[in-house]
């Protein structure tokens, strides 16, 4: 981040389909030990020019989980499409 601080996520990739679909699992490191896995699949979908990218990150426990990682996402994406746009 920004402020230099760090975070650790672990996971495993539950299904890998070149170039259509990317599903994983996904833990914070210091997450409670009976906290479950959340998933995340990601959808690649050629659009000619472009390709769509469909995100879905879900089994959250509260909604405050789910609405931290929609905004942490958002910034992830904005990141990308920046990176993308300069080259």
């Amino acid at each position: 981040t920004a402020e230099g601080q760090e975070f650790i996520v672990s996971g495993e990739y539950r299904e890998i389909d070149p170039p259509r679909k990317l599903v994983f699992t996904w833990r914070w490191e210091h997450a409670p030990e009976d906290a479950p896995d959340t998933l995340v699949t990601l959808v690649f979908e050629d659009q000619g020019e472009a390709t769509e990218v469909r995100l879905r990150h879900e089994h959250f426990l509260s909604e405050e989980d789910r609405d931290n990682h929609a905004d942490g996402w958002q910034g992830c994406v904005a990141n990308l499409y920046s990176l993308l746009a300069n080259d």
